[in-house]
């Protein structure tokens, strides 16, 4: 089973007077998720996909599946959320999953799920970790790939 974790790509600064749920993926940051494109779409479009409500993540999903895919919108992902929890959530599952969501909890549940340190997993903007086990817990994967935009 194979499980993708994917940080969004380049988002707008976050300005004082603006909500962090409502920063949008810069040019730059919808280029990230481009190349990202012709290698991983395949792949991804008939898998559940969980991504975090934030419009960043949002637009992150639907650039690299396409306007039309289909995904699930979760709490459970977003910046702030507990990695207990979806530590506890995810040996339920039993298919390849794709999380889209945010740093920290993206290289926390890369090294969780590993058993590598978070220093060994960092999850830059647009950075694509793929892990590959008979059950997502933790120490249970093998980290397959870790890959970072140009």
């Amino acid at each position: 089973m194979k499980l993708y974790i994917l940080r969004h790509g380049t988002a707008e600064r976050w300005l004082n007077d603006s909500m962090d749920f409502d920063r949008q993926l810069t040019d730059f940051g919808v280029a990230q998720i481009e190349q990202l494109v012709p290698q991983w779409r395949t792949a991804m479009a008939s898998i559940e996909t969980w991504v975090s409500p934030y419009q960043r993540t949002q637009q992150t999903a639907k650039v690299l599946l396409g306007a039309e895919a289909s995904f699930q919108t979760t709490r459970l992902i977003t910046p702030e959320a507990s990695l207990v929890n979806l530590l506890n959530l995810l040996p339920e599952q039993k298919q390849d999953l794709l999380l889209v969501s945010h740093q920290p909890l993206v290289s926390s549940l890369v090294a969780k799920l590993s058993g590598l340190s978070p220093y060994d997993c960092p999850m830059s903007p647009a950075s694509l970790a793929v892990l590959e086990g008979d059950v997502m817990a933790a120490a249970c994967m093998e980290l397959r790939s870790l890959n970072h935009s140009v």
